[in-house]
């Protein structure tokens, strides 16, 4: 599915929403995930998936991940990156 190296992030579109998960690990038939953006679930949130599930979603690659893991932050005034203390 995705190098044990590299980054991957997949992308669900259904019924007009789109949720990104970053796949942390895959282990048999289940893949563990982060929540990048999904509706009703939180950012960072871990999921537990079915490996054929992950595989049918859209992989996003280059710039389009990396603007997919930054959001705005109005307290900042500026775009931010997931997972960067502040």
């Amino acid at each position: 599915m995705c190098a044990p190296t590299e980054e991957c992030i997949v992308r669900q579109r259904v019924l007009g929403s789109e949720a990104l998960y970053r796949v942390i690990s895959e282990e048999g038939a289940t893949v563990t995930a982060e929540v990048v953006r999904a509706p009703g679930l939180e950012r960072g949130m871990r999921l537990r998936l079915m490996a054929t599930a992950v595989r049918a979603m859209e992989r996003v690659e280059g710039g389009e991940a990396f603007a997919a893991t930054r959001r705005f932050d109005p307290a900042v005034g500026r775009g931010s990156t997931l997972g960067v203390a502040r």
